[in-house]
């Protein structure tokens, strides 16, 4: 009847899918780092969080990520560095840890930048939720999929990088804290990181 379709409740939004995967956050901004930690909770099992590259590339050489969303200017070492600097480790160790710029830098030639310094895809503040949960799903295998195989994957098109721009943000989400449920990187990758 037309009276009980209009007292069915619609439906919510579906979640997203909580991966068993470990990530990096890093941004020298305290509210942009505890919103994207907040928004990557909800999409995967552990965060980890540093305030600028140098910290972020300790922490890359110290333990296995499955992703990094990098800040680009950031003090003491900015994303681009920190990029280089991990990509030159990887050379003498191997592996390949995805890398996405995390950037209010939207201009022409920003996104082709960071791809050339080592990032694997460019994410545009203010973030969309939607916009992270697409690179985690681009960038990780699927369940069941070899955690160690890991190929230089590429980026999203241009206009991909480009579609969340004017959007506002909200920094009042509670700051992330991580979780010790066992993750791909820390229980398949661990094995194969050397040095």
């Amino acid at each position: 009847s037309p009276e009980a379709a209009r007292r069915t409740p619609l439906p919510a939004p579906a979640p997203h899918r909580v991966q068993a995967v470990k990530v990096l956050a890093v941004d020298d901004n305290a509210a942009n780092l505890k919103l994207i930690a907040a928004m990557l909770k909800e999409m995967v099992t552990e965060v980890v969080v540093c305030k600028n590259g140098k910290e972020a590339v300790n922490l890359a050489q110290s333990q296995p990520f499955d992703i990094i969303f990098m800040d680009i200017q950031m003090p003491i070492m900015d994303g681009l560095e920190a990029a280089a600097s991990i990509r030159k480790r990887e050379e003498e160790t191997g592996g390949h840890v995805p890398l996405i710029a995390v950037t209010a830098h939207a201009m022409r030639g920003d996104r082709e930048r960071c791809i050339a310094a080592g990032f694997d895809g460019y994410v545009v503040k203010p973030i969309d939720v939607d916009a992270l949960f697409a690179e985690i799903e681009r960038l990780v295998p699927a369940e069941g999929a070899d955690a160690n195989h890991r190929e230089s994957v590429p980026p999203p098109p241009a206009s991909y990088a480009f579609e969340d721009e004017g959007r506002g943000t909200s920094t009042s989400p509670p700051k992330a804290i991580d979780d010790p449920k066992p993750t791909r990187a820390s229980s398949a990758l661990a094995p194969a990181r050397r040095g």
